[in-house]
């Protein structure tokens, strides 16, 4: 294929061509590998979150540069191609959309593609391996340290987030060969990578999630997350997430009842 809907990345996973205008701030991807510069994301960020602990703008963090894995995922699969994510290809743009803080992802080179040669997996590994390694575990990392908290939290919102980014793909797939080749690209990223490309003991995507019922949707399951985001950690009054891993089966169940009162009322 080698030509990348752009429209897609742009709607769905938070990619720019363009700067963002009134952005609270910007910042260049690659600068993050150094941990004072992490230190001063943090710095800043934390208060547009109105974060009451530094780690919670690590795990924010974490959860929205998964739309940058899910990028690279996505067009492997539909466009058997990838953009440079070199994350000095990268910046990052933080502004209100709706008086809530939102990134966007410049990607500075949008017209250099990588394309598979004769081999596609071969070149698939290439990528994938180049990307976790020299790019996603050294920024993991370093965001982590800044914060003194376990990097593995921050891969534990990455992967959930990818995860769902699967089903909603399988879903939209026009046809069986694309839903195929979606689902072999994914078990690859799960299964096909050694546990020291991502700097870890365990591949990170390779997590088998609890289930439970949705609340929102009768008779479909959601995942409980790999990982805590912290959003109980804002001021905010938000609290724990319903799908959140530190929550006990009698608080969810009496957070699910409020939900469902809530959407009986409304009429939804």
């Amino acid at each position: 294929m080698g030509k990348i809907d752009f429209d897609y990345l742009e709607k769905h996973m938070y990619f720019v061509k363009t700067e963002v205008p009134e952005a609270l701030f910007r910042l260049e991807l690659a600068d993050l590998q150094d941990k004072g510069n992490a230190e001063r994301l943090i710095a800043q960020y934390g208060p547009v979150l109105k974060a009451m602990k530094p780690e919670v703008a690590a795990t924010y963090f974490s959860l929205w540069f998964a739309w940058a894995c899910a990028a690279l995922q996505y067009t492997i699969s539909h466009h058997d191609a990838a953009y440079n994510m070199s994350l000095h290809n990268l910046s990052g743009q933080v502004h209100l959309f709706n008086n809530r803080p939102r990134w966007a992802f410049h990607l500075h080179d949008s017209d250099s593609l990588s394309v598979p040669g004769m081999d596609r997996n071969d070149w698939r590994k290439r990528v994938l391996s180049s990307f976790y390694t020299n790019e996603v575990a050294p920024l993991m990392a370093s965001i982590a340290a800044a914060v003194g908290i376990n990097v593995g939290q921050l891969w534990g919102q990455l992967a959930t987030r990818l995860h769902y980014a699967y089903d909603a793909w399988q879903k939209e797939a026009e046809t069986d060969q694309l839903r195929h080749t979606i689902e072999e690209d994914f078990t690859f990223l799960r299964y096909g990578l050694a546990a020291e490309i991502f700097g870890r003991k365990k591949n990170p995507f390779d997590i088998q999630f609890r289930h439970i019922d949705n609340p929102r949707i009768p008779g479909e399951t959601m995942r409980i997350k790999a990982s805590c985001c912290l959003a109980y950690l804002t001021d905010t009054g938000h609290g724990y997430c319903y799908s959140c891993p530190r929550m006990g089966e009698e608080e969810r169940m009496e957070q699910r009842m409020k939900i469902e009162a809530t959407l009986m009322a409304s009429g939804k």
